[in-house]
């Protein structure tokens, strides 16, 4: 609920312009009675500058004054001001200029005839400015009316949430009827602060008559209407200001045209909303068949293993040698590592794809973020890296992101490129970045495969599908990258080798830049 507020301008305003001005002030509440005593005011002045030019001048012709009155008033007041004023001059026309002097008698059938030959041209001009003005009103208030629609429909569509769009409504209504309104959703119930504009029992008549029947129901100066027949969008209640009688069903009009508008921006909305979430979950779809897939696939082998290992060493410990009983408990750890690994490597892909990944960007070396990550790989598999790198370089990135990156594209090539796989990670200044490359001399990617390395629970084709990779690690990879203001990618190797090469460019740290 909105308290009342100020009318605003009009997009069409005029008001730097004096004769729209006047018409528009005139238009304010111009009864009936103050039509007539305008015209009377209006004819009484033609009629003193017309007696003053004919006892100065002894002018004669002077039946332009009385004319210009009676447009004047039609202009002013309207057509019934504009008649009204003919008949005015044309008494006073007779009564003042024409002989005798100040009776309204005919000298003789020439001056009955001009008189009335006056007074028709008089009624025909006032007619013709009276509606031209009538009709320049009109095309004003359909100006204002398009105007204030538009600005209403621009208001609603650009509303961001349901509540937004309720609240720009109410202060339309207030606007268009200078008191207040009342939006309430879909069976809510009215507030108790609604209860100091009116009385509860009117309030809650109106209201009830609104739920029920959709059409638009008044109850002295307060109405009520449902926002749409045919979707559950709510009901809005709102009473009208100081209003003249013939307004008040323009008024209403009005009213139930902003709720139109204000129902078909909510229904777009909420079409939308459905939309947009079916949307997600078509795009999901495959997503959840990956997982499940992966689920089925990663999960049932160090599942099988540890199983087995467990139940072997409960059944038959005493029963193994010492070397046997420690293979099977390494085993188990090994798969229980796997398994770890799997159930972070989802966590940290669920916390990129919904935007909550946290980054902490400070300057550090590479040299060691490079060594930590080659310090986490089995020693018989550390063995086969080599690396080349320039201990005087620093990057600008997150420590703990940065080592993960580095951890899985070791363990990515170490998966896929065979038992005897010989893996190069090197660092080197290149224009303002810091690339890190690491190369093995597996058995690669096709061409067609290297752009879709990176795709969540891709595992490739050919010789490297074989490996035991979870097609987890390079996605989670390249969204941290990413997080870090960096980029990767698979690049091509130098002619005559074979393998993967993947290339990431981070920005230097800020006091090597």
């Amino acid at each position: 609920m909105t308290s009342p507020s100020v009318p605003r301008s009009s997009a069409t305003s005029t008001l730097w312009r004096p004769a729209v001005w006047l018409f528009e002030r005139f238009d304010a509440s111009m009864t009936l009675a103050a039509q007539l005593v305008g015209a009377v005011a209006i004819v009484l002045i033609g009629t003193a500058a017309a007696e003053l030019l004919y006892v100065a001048f002894d002018m004669t012709r002077l039946s332009i004054f009385f004319l210009a009155a009676v447009l004047v008033s039609a202009l002013l007041l309207g057509t019934r001001g504009g008649v009204f004023a003919a008949f005015l001059a044309f008494a006073a026309y007779n009564f003042t200029l024409v002989e005798p002097l100040f009776t309204l008698q005919f000298a003789g059938p020439d001056d009955a005839l001009t008189l009335f030959v006056f007074l028709l041209v008089a009624l025909v001009t006032g007619s013709l400015a009276g509606r031209v003005r009538e009709s320049e009103r009109h095309n004003r208030q359909r100006a204002d009316l398009l105007a204030t629609l538009l600005e209403a429909g621009q208001a609603f569509a650009a509303a961001p949430s349901e509540a937004e769009l309720t609240r720009a409504l109410a202060d339309r209504l207030d606007t268009a009827t200078s008191g207040v309104s009342i939006v309430l959703p879909e069976g809510a119930a009215l507030p108790e602060k609604a209860f100091a504009y009116a009385p509860r029992g009117l309030l809650e008549g109106l209201a009830a008559r609104g739920w029920m029947d959709p059409g638009l129901h008044a109850h002295g100066a307060w109405r009520a209407r449902r926002i749409s027949a045919d979707e559950p969008l709510g009901l809005v209640l709102w009473r009208i200001g100081e209003t003249r009688a013939r307004d008040v069903q323009a008024q209403d009009r009005l009213c139930e045209l902003l709720i139109d508008l204000a129902a078909a921006a909510l229904a777009r909305s909420r079409r939308a909303g459905i939309e947009a979430d079916l949307e997600a979950d078509r795009r999901a779809e495959p997503l959840r068949e990956a997982i499940l897939g992966s689920l089925s696939h990663d999960l049932r082998t160090p599942l099988a293993t540890v199983l087995a290992s467990a139940s072997s060493l409960r059944d038959y410990d005493d029963r193994f040698d010492p070397q046997t009983r420690v293979a099977l408990a390494d085993g188990i750890v090994q798969e229980a590592g796997r398994l770890n690994g799997y159930v972070e490597g989802l966590l940290n892909l669920s916390r990129i794809e919904a935007g909550q990944l946290e980054t902490r960007l400070v300057d550090l070396g590479l040299s060691e973020i490079v060594e930590a990550a080659v310090r986490r790989l089995p020693a018989a598999r550390a063995a086969g890296v080599e690396t080349a790198l320039d201990p005087s370089l620093a990057v600008r990135a997150d420590p703990v992101l940065l080592e993960q990156v580095l951890y899985n594209l070791l363990e990515n090539a170490l998966h896929h490129g065979g038992p005897t796989v010989r893996i190069e990670v090197a660092t080197r200044r290149h224009a303002d970045r810091v690339e890190i490359e690491v190369m093995d001399d597996g058995p690669g990617v096709s061409p067609l495969d290297a752009p879709k390395v990176f795709d969540k629970f891709y595992r490739g084709s050919g010789s490297r599908r074989e490996g035991r990779g979870t097609g987890i690690g390079l996605s989670v990879a390249r969204g941290f990258v990413e997080a870090m203001g960096g980029r990767i990618g698979v690049i091509p190797h130098d002619a005559g080798r074979s393998g993967l090469r993947v290339r990431i460019a981070l920005d230097p740290a800020r006091e090597a830049a």
